[in-house]
């Protein structure tokens, strides 16, 4: 799959990875951007976790998990579902290195996003990272993000999932190259 990505990537790629909470997006991400030597990576999440701390007016290890995603939805509900990819584009074109290096994405969480990234760069490939629910829950209780919960449950993880579903995460997959 690697190298069929790379075969295929022109100036102006951006190469993009989805999956749900815990799915190893960021990990596959940062990997890829290895193995292509582009200096270009972008996690959707950090960008949400940095506007949501200038919002709060606060510092990132102060805010929670729930607040992010409060936020976030808040944000989708009263700006727009595009906030974090306008976000996204203004940033890298911004980076004198675009477009002689291919972007690496982590973390769209709707068709919306997906469809204006299509739009935005001139090849835009979608990733779809799947691993199963039990997985998932192990790993986001042993990973070291501040705003995770100490405790990570199912429960937990079933409400991050039922957010992201709300925002048209389940549409993603069937978009995936």
């Amino acid at each position: 799959m690697t190298e069929e990505i790379i075969d295929n990537m022109d100036n102006g790629t951006a190469i993009c990875f989805i999956g749900f909470p815990g799915a190893g997006k960021t990990t596959a991400a940062k990997q890829m951007a290895e193995i292509i030597g582009t200096p270009l990576f972008t996690s959707t999440g950090d960008i949400v976790r940095e506007l949501a701390a200038d919002h709060f007016d606060t510092d990132l290890d102060s805010l929670t998990g729930e607040e992010i995603g409060e936020f976030s939805t808040m944000k989708r509900e009263n700006d727009s579902p595009l906030y974090v990819a306008r976000e996204v584009v203004e940033r890298n074109r911004a980076d004198w290195r675009w477009p002689e290096f291919p972007l690496v994405l982590e973390g769209v969480r709707d068709s919306e996003a997906a469809a204006f990234y299509r739009d935005a760069f001139e090849q835009f490939i979608i990733v779809f990272i799947h691993a199963p629910f039990q997985e998932r829950v192990s790993r986001l209780a042993d990973r070291s993000r501040e705003e995770d919960e100490e405790e990570y449950s199912i429960a937990d993880l079933m409400h991050r999932e039922k957010r992201e579903l709300s925002w048209g995460m389940d549409e993603l997959p069937d978009e995936s190259d």
